[in-house]
């Protein structure tokens, strides 16, 4: 974890692109990375020196969380009965902003965002996560 964060705090490039770097963190695809994201209120375009520690170990105990309960069951689900809200996840959708572009927040009702950066997309709450 720390080791990761002297990566993460030294990066001029967004959370979300550091995140996906297999090399500071392993095994954070798209969803995961977008859902943490979201649960711990943090736009994936906000510069990944701008973190700080505090905000990391919320992040990485929650990254470490969800790959958990992932490897568990076989599936992440990040809505059921926690996270930001508390929302119900619909039937077959267990994500808050992830594959949600254009749909509104379970937690505010604000139209998730989407952007592409290269080849990966990003997706965030505009209202939840600053």
């Amino acid at each position: 974890m720390d080791a990761a964060y002297d990566r993460v705090r030294r990066s001029r490039a967004g959370i979300a692109t550091v995140l996906a770097q297999q090399d500071v963190v392993a095994g954070v695809g798209a969803a995961l990375r977008s859902e943490v994201l979201f649960r711990c209120g943090i736009r994936p375009q906000r510069p990944a020196r701008q973190i700080g520690q505090e905000q990391w170990v919320e992040l990485w105990t929650d990254l470490v969380l969800l790959q958990g309960a992932a490897a568990k069951s076989g599936r992440l689900v990040t809505v059921r009965g926690g996270g930001r809200g508390g929302a119900a996840a619909a039937p077959g959708d267990g994500f808050h902003v992830h594959a949600r572009a254009g749909r509104k927040c379970r937690v505010c009702r604000s139209t998730i965002a989407s952007s592409r950066r290269g080849q990966r997309s990003l997706v965030w709450c505009p209202t939840c996560q600053t």
